[in-house]
């Protein structure tokens, strides 16, 4: 069974990320135009690894059965989540251009940091 948590083989640094649609091409609007997926499909969660030895980086998205938000929300109450998978063959450019801003966050690990305030000196 899987989690959605990011990690990697050593987990030195771990964090947070978000990502706002971009106006023009988001993820399911991505999908369906592709063909990849139909109107009963919604995107849960999208992963994206990449390392050192990667010519291009490894995404998939996760999908619900439901047509929107509200729809799929109750199927997310049970455990485990059951989800579809979807590979998808993109660029690093690619997978960004997906998004109108994306921001990631990391600590270096074991220090308590993630989401603590802090002060520039």
């Amino acid at each position: 069974m899987e989690t959605l948590r990011a990690s990697t083989q050593y987990d030195d640094w771990r964090g947070t990320a978000a990502a706002d649609d971009s106006h023009d091409v988001y993820m399911h609007n991505y999908l369906t135009d592709k063909g990849l997926i139909g109107d009963n499909a919604y995107v849960v969660a999208i992963q994206f690894y990449t390392g050192e030895n990667f010519d291009k980086p490894w995404v998939r998205a996760l999908i619900a059965d439901g047509t929107g938000h509200d729809d799929v929300k109750s199927q997310l109450e049970e455990d485990p989540v059951r989800l579809k998978e979807l590979q998808l063959d993109l660029e690093i450019a690619e997978f960004f251009a997906l998004f109108k801003r994306f921001s990631i966050v990391l600590t270096s690990r074991d220090l308590g940091l993630d989401g603590r305030e802090y002060q520039l000196i």
